[in-house]
């Protein structure tokens, strides 16, 4: 059973990752879990650079200031009001 699991895990993983929309994933602590092909083309950054960093290395600075702040609150109430929600991020943010 646990085999078949990893199986479909790999696929979803494969069809995520040749996705033309960035995509990006992240754990409970606002660690980066996942981040596709167009994620890598939109930040310019390599999935080995960011993966296992937190989130925020992403964001302009005002809103990266706020982040680790609404996982925490999350964490707390799970009242969401961020998390769970997609986000449009500006393109062309200086890296």
């Amino acid at each position: 059973m646990f085999e078949r699991k990893k199986k479909v895990s790999n696929r979803e993983a494969s069809v995520l990752d040749t996705m033309i929309d960035a995509i990006v994933t992240i754990n409970a602590q606002g660690r980066i879990a996942f981040f596709n092909r167009a994620a890598e083309n939109l930040w310019g950054y390599s999935r080995d650079e960011v993966l296992k960093k937190n989130v925020s290395m992403l964001m302009p600075d005002d809103i990266a200031a706020k982040h680790n702040d609404y996982l925490k609150a999350y964490s707390k109430t799970r009242e969401a009001h961020i998390i769970g929600t997609g986000r449009s991020v500006q393109v062309g943010y200086p890296l």
